[in-house]
């Protein structure tokens, strides 16, 4: 273990390397290297965590080389740690770094060092003695906080001769006095192991700071961001630079893009003369950097040109953590920034404007699920102009959401279990909120900046948040809030904007989602150059053929002609007319029923669709979806339950759709055959749409027998389109209406009982039998038709057998042309990596 090197300089270490060192680390190394003014620091390793884990406590050699490393803080600053008055003293921070960012997670010490001597030399060399005392009271305050589990408020109001005797009279004899009276406030709270060392003192810390990878709130945040534990996290240990040393100087956060929308434009927030913690707790209300008079220009311009810089080398938007002391700007952290779902689109395809990345990196840039998100709804118009404002403050992280007013996390967590709407509505939050933050709808505090910690986890987590509402008192103990004199209790139902940082009194009615924006069309454009993929889309009518050929890039398909029929209003005379046809097969007259049902449900459709394709496909009278619609459906002639039933049926059908197709002139229809097993069915019905003046026709495959026969299928020229989520039921034999959800065959996975959940995966036989059609000489013909529900890695797995056209719903079209272009550029950056 001696052997071991935990500890190193931060300019020393592989900046690549986020796995060992953490992000925190590895970007001021990033930083340091290119020349920007970034503090001293050196980082312990992810390798020190395993060793503090397994052996209980932090190892002897680790010990003693942050020890050695304090020394080259010491020789790069020229102050001392731990030291007397004699010297100026070296104050540092020790914070997390792990590999995945984790905001408001992790915890940190800030202004270790601090000792009453070196306080009254900080006093005198900064000329501020309220700057020292202050220091050394923030860092009692922090240490029993984190490391000591105290309160450390409490202990610092029994502190209160001390501190007035440090602030009337600043000797020896009153610093030391203070220094006594903590030592005996944390003992008298049972915590006899306390010195005012500065070298314990930073044992203890990164042992603390190990210790907080494990809390309950850092496991609940990884749990639901699907981070693993295992990872374990770095710590940090910097020298501290002051934003509270005097009047000029002051912390901020600053992005290179908006995080809120993606424009291309310094954003972030200031705080003059305080640290950074005041502007991340939200207990001072921040000023936008870009407000003239909030920071010194040149400061802002400094900026503005290293955030381009590290935007370059982090190929991504950044945001930066800095501290103005006296005349000079450090750079503290730098890290990809977070964002919303809009700006997370905005800002890639800028980026590959501006050459920085190529648009396969681009795809990588946004998830499927921050996509749906852009897309989800918002209030109803009307309803938004009617609606009285309750009170506005500072909108955080875009999106509409309403819910109960719940005033404190764990009940939030709890109310929202139940399946109940939660707006948490806090003072202000913290890492201890998390469980809370995670359960919520919308989150509101009344306290704090855009940048604050309910800010930051509302963008990461994209839930709508609202900030700095300074009209609002909140007493989480008695359950209410009082908004302008009027009282409110826990459970009224608030309705959050949080792009506007509006809320409303009471529940707002909500509309679907706007169409993809330019940018969106640029990315997903992108997405389908890589996968080669074509997407149709199935649920439409008539009025919805515009939006619907907005989504879908190849067509329209697969199109019911029993929805059509329930589009014009004609469902209930089409199953009168299969009822008449049951009981008298030869009846011509209601042979043109039929026709002229039939013809009257399509012409609508195809008169709009122009010259778009359309897939559309017959009724299944045997399928169960066709017993829940016909209420006479047990005394139905059984022959109409085969696939291509009675032939005056389906000939009706042909013909009344051949003279819909006449009259529009539209030019690419093909009709699809339900449920054929054989390739002589489908033969069958070649000749039967000939003869009705058809031409392009195919099969909607839905059972094991037809999937077998798929291949020989594809040589008759017919188009074949897989109708998988029935394939996949009658391949295993559930039943025809599964009426539970995944969670139960993850429980059967679990058990042991499958291998793959079927649900989301393809199995080994079906794949096998899949590949074989997909490789036939006439896979170009083979659609999938998915539909509502159809999981990502479902689609995956058939893309990567080597299908290529798939039909799904309007709203899962955007999700599935991102996902399978970034499954498409994985596989592509893989072979190149072979």
């Amino acid at each position: 273990m001696t052997d071991i090197l935990f500890v190193r300089p931060v300019a020393d270490i592989d900046p690549d390397d986020t796995a060992r060192y953490g992000g925190k680390a590895t970007g001021l190394a990033r930083m340091a290297a290119a020349g920007i003014p970034v503090p001293p620091a050196f980082v312990i390793g992810t390798d020190g965590y395993q060793a503090f884990r397994d052996e209980g406590g932090l190892p002897e050699a680790l010990r003693a080389q942050a020890m050695d490393a304090i020394g080259l803080l010491e020789r790069a600053t020229g102050r001392r740690f731990g030291m007397g008055a004699e010297a100026s003293p070296l104050l540092v921070s020790v914070r997390s770094g792990a590999q995945i960012s984790m905001p408001g997670m992790m915890d940190t010490v800030l202004n270790l060092g601090i000792t009453a001597r070196g306080a009254q030399r900080l006093g005198h060399d900064s000329g501020n003695p309220a700057f020292a005392l202050d220091t050394w009271l923030r860092f009692w305050r922090m240490f029993c906080d984190i490391v000591l589990d105290l309160d450390g408020d409490a202990i610092a109001e029994t502190l209160a001769p001390e501190l007035q005797a440090v602030r009337e009279q600043g000797d020896d004899a009153a610093w030391q006095g203070l220094e006594r009276a903590v030592l005996e406030a944390v003992r008298a709270e049972g915590v006899e192991d306390v010195q005012a060392d500065p070298h314990w003192q930073l044992q203890r810390a990164i042992g603390a700071v190990f210790e907080s990878w494990d809390s309950r709130r850092a496991r609940a945040y990884r749990a639901h961001h699907k981070i693993d534990d295992a990872l374990g996290t770095a710590v940090t240990v910097q020298a501290m630079v002051f934003g509270n040393f005097d009047a000029r100087s002051g912390s901020g956060v600053a992005f290179t893009r908006n995080p809120n929308t993606g424009a291309r434009e310094l954003y972030g927030e200031f705080l003059l003369g305080r640290q950074g913690e005041d502007l991340v707790s939200g207990s001072a209300t921040p000023v936008s950097i870009t407000e003239p008079g909030a920071m010194r220009e040149a400061h802002r311009e400094e900026l503005q040109a290293h955030g381009q810089r590290l935007e370059k080398l982090y190929r991504d938007a950044v945001d930066i953590e800095f501290t103005v002391e006296g005349d000079q700007l450090y750079f503290l952290q730098v890290r990809p920034a977070k964002r919303t779902a809009q700006a997370a689109v905005v800002t890639a395809v800028e980026l590959v404007d501006d050459r920085i990345i190529s648009p396969s990196e681009a795809l990588r840039k946004v998830s499927v699920e921050q996509l749906k998100k852009l897309l989800r709804p918002s209030f109803e118009s009307a309803a938004l102009q009617a609606a009285p404002i309750l009170v506005e403050g500072i909108g955080a992280s875009p999106g509409h959401a309403w819910g109960v007013a719940v005033l404190d996390a764990d009940r939030a967590s709890e109310r929202a279990a139940t399946g109940e709407r939660v707006v948490l509505l806090r003072p202000t939050t913290s890492p201890q909120d998390i469980r809370g933050m995670l359960a919520s709808d919308a989150i509101v505090t009344a306290r704090g900046g855009a940048l604050s910690h309910a800010a930051v986890v509302s963008r990461a987590l994209d839930v709508p948040c609202v900030v700095g509402c300074e009209g609002i008192e909140i007493d989480p103990a008695a359950g209410r809030f009082t908004i302008g004199g009027q009282v409110f209790e826990e459970g009224m139902a608030l309705s959050v904007d949080g792009a506007t940082g509006r809320i409303y009194a009471g529940h707002l009615p909500i509309e679907g989602g706007a169409d993809a924006g330019e940018h969106i069309d640029r990315l997903l454009d992108w997405a389908d150059d890589v996968s080669e993929a074509n997407f149709w889309t199935a649920d439409v009518g008539p009025a919805d053929v515009d939006a619907a050929l907005r989504h879908a890039t190849a067509g329209l398909g697969v199109v019911a002609l029993t929805d059509l029929m329930i589009g014009v209003g004609d469902l209930a005379r089409f199953i009168e007319a299969i009822n008449d046809l049951s009981r008298s097969p030869e009846d011509t007259t209601v042979h043109r029923r039929i026709t002229e049902l039939t013809k009257a449900a399509c012409a609508p459709l195809l008169a709009k669709a122009a010259q778009s394709p359309v897939a559309l496909r017959l009724p299944n009278l045997g399928s169960p979806r066709a017993q829940r619609m016909i209420d006479t459906w047990a005394s139905l002639a059984p022959r109409l339950f085969l696939p291509l039933g009675l032939k005056g049926f389906y000939m009706s059908m042909l013909r009344g759709i051949a003279q819909a197709l006449q009259e529009s002139g539209h030019p690419r229809l093909t009709v699809l055959a339900p449920a054929l097993g054989d390739v002589q069915e489908l033969e069958a019905f070649c000749r039967a749409a000939r003869s009705a003046d058809l031409s392009s026709v195919g099969v909607m495959l839905q059972s094991p027998s037809g999937l077998f026969s798929g291949e020989a299928m594809t040589q008759t020229g017919a188009a074949l389109w897989l109708d998988i989520r029935e394939i996949i039921r009658t391949f295993h034999g559930y039943p025809s209406a599964l009426s539970f959800g995944d969670e139960v065959f993850e429980d059967y996975l679990a058990d042991g009982y499958l291998g793959y959940n079927p649900r989301t995966r393809l199995g080994p036989e079906l794949r096998g039998v899949l590949q074989r059609l997909a490789q036939s000489p006439n896979a170009a013909q083979v659609g999938v038709e998915c539909g509502d529900g159809t999981a990502l890695s479902l689609i995956e797995d058939l893309y990567a057998l080597g299908l290529r056209i798939f039909s799904l719903p309007v709203g899962a079209i955007a999700g599935a042309r991102l996902g399978l272009g970034q499954f498409a550029a994985k596989q592509a950056a893989m072979k190149e990596n072979v």
